[in-house]
This record gives C-alpha cells, sequence and structure tokens, in this order.
C-alpha cells in the first residue's frame, strides 16, 4: 500500500482529488464525489488540506471493518459536516443519498426523504431534530 501511496503522491501528500479518483476505483458502480467530499476532511487529522500516509491507510480500510460500533461512529462523523456534535434531517439526507451514490444504487428523492425521516423518528430520542452521537449509536 505505502509504495502505491508514494507512486500517486510522490510528494507524500495526498490531495482530495487523488483521494477522490482512488476511493472511486474501490467502488466502480458507484460514484464517490460526495462521499469523498464529506470523508477526506474527517481523515485529513491535522487539517492540511492533503492526507499524509498514515491518514490515507485509514480512510481507504473504512469499508474493511468489521466492528460495527467503529463504523457507525465514523459514518456519524463523516456526516456531522457543521462538527456540531449532532446531525439533523438535512446531514441525514447527505448520508442516504452520499452512500446511495458511491454504492451506485439510485434512490429517489422522495424515498431518501422518507428514510431519513424514518431514522430521525428512530434515533431522536429528545425529540430536538437532531441526533446525538449516542444516540445514533443507540439508536
Amino acid at each position: 500500500m505505502h509504495e502505491e501511496f508514494i507512486e500517486l503522491c510522490p510528494d507524500g501528500a495526498m490531495s482530495k482529488e487523488i483521494f477522490t479518483k482512488k476511493f472511486q476505483s474501490q467502488y466502480p458502480k458507484g460514484k464517490a464525489s460526495s462521499f469523498c467530499r464529506y470523508a477526506f476532511d474527517i481523515f485529513d487529522k491535522d487539517k492540511s488540506g492533503k492526507l499524509n500516509f498514515t491518514e490515507y491507510v485509514m480512510a481507504m480500510h473504512i469499508h474493511e471493518s468489521d466492528d460495527l460500533e467503529h463504523n457507525l461512529a465514523l459514518a456519524f462523523d463523516i456526516f456531522d459536516y457543521d462538527k456540531s456534535g449532532a446531525i439533523d434531517q438535512k446531514e441525514i439526507l447527505h448520508m442516504i443519498t452520499a452512500t446511495s451514490d458511491l454504492l451506485g444504487q439510485t434512490m429517489d428523492v422522495t424515498s431518501a426523504k422518507n428514510l431519513a425521516r424514518k431514522i430521525m423518528d428512530s434515533c431522536d430520542k429528545k425529540r430536538n431534530k437532531k441526533i446525538t452521537k449516542e444516540e445514533f449509536l443507540d439508536g
């Protein structure tokens, strides 16, 4: 994996564009751009605008982990785009459409909105129109 990273990024830093192309190759039937737009910022831990090798490895292995709680926590972090510590129905809708696009599964807007509403109804224990990470993991 390190050799591939150096081949893609001889300077040791991966841009969002290269990350998206590489991630797209993992999901050839889907569209990775929306998902990568959210995910890149989560994995760019030092906020340099580039991924170093360690950050790249973490990003490329998200789909290989069998740890459900870890994967759900990561999904929450990726789609809590405003970093408020809670996700609202709009962020859930973005999560659904980006994941659907990534997997190459078409979902019409009405179905996506209905699914977002169901997730909100199921997880929003406080009924404040926001889901905390704890609620999301328990949901």
